[in-house]
């Protein structure tokens, strides 16, 4: 009888255990990326959805994923951090050494540029973003540039360089020890 007891309890606590314990009331931020080959570049970042939560903090949405080269370039003592996206359903092929990814219609790659020592205080500051976006004829470009809060980025037209302004900024570069 003990162990019909002790069954009966263990099989409870499994159960138990295993409930779906959601919190009714508490909205959920879409987990897919919002994407139309027809109608990008679009004049927003966010439009996208390639990352959750505040834009600036760069989290990326499920499917968008982050990526090291195995060798960067030197740009300016800027920080990047790079992720890829591809359509639902598709994957890159690859023929052998000595050769690039062949990437499938609709991949997207992102690279963002950050400073993480900007004075006073070491605070981090994205200064733009770039999306490579793979079309049918090939593939463009879309470089956005981040506002002063790190809330959006704007997608640049020819107008945003014309006048030949510049925004200074300054950082702090680490010394790195022989």
């Amino acid at each position: 009888m003990k162990k019909i007891y002790f069954l009966f309890l263990l099989s409870f606590l499994i159960m138990y255990s295993c409930k779906d314990e959601r919190i009714e009331g508490i909205g959920v931020e879409n987990p897919r990326v919002n994407f139309d080959i027809n109608a990008i570049p679009y004049a927003k970042l966010s439009t996208y959805s390639f990352f959750t939560g505040e834009l600036k903090n760069l989290v990326p949405a499920p499917k968008v994923i982050p990526y090291e080269p195995a060798s960067s370039l030197f740009t300016d003592y800027a920080l990047k951090k790079r992720f890829i996206w591809m359509p639902k359903g598709t994957k890159a092929t690859f023929d052998g050494d000595s050769k690039t990814l062949d990437f499938p219609v609709g991949t997207v790659l992102i690279k963002s540029f950050y400073y993480n020592t900007i004075q006073p205080g070491n605070t981090t500051k994205i200064l733009e973003t770039r999306l490579m976006i793979r079309k049918s004829s090939g593939w463009i470009f879309a470089e956005y540039l981040w506002n002063d809060n790190q809330t959006e980025a704007n997608l640049v037209s020819g107008n945003d360089f014309t006048s030949g302004s510049s925004k200074n900024i300054t950082f702090k570069k680490k010394i790195m020890k022989s």
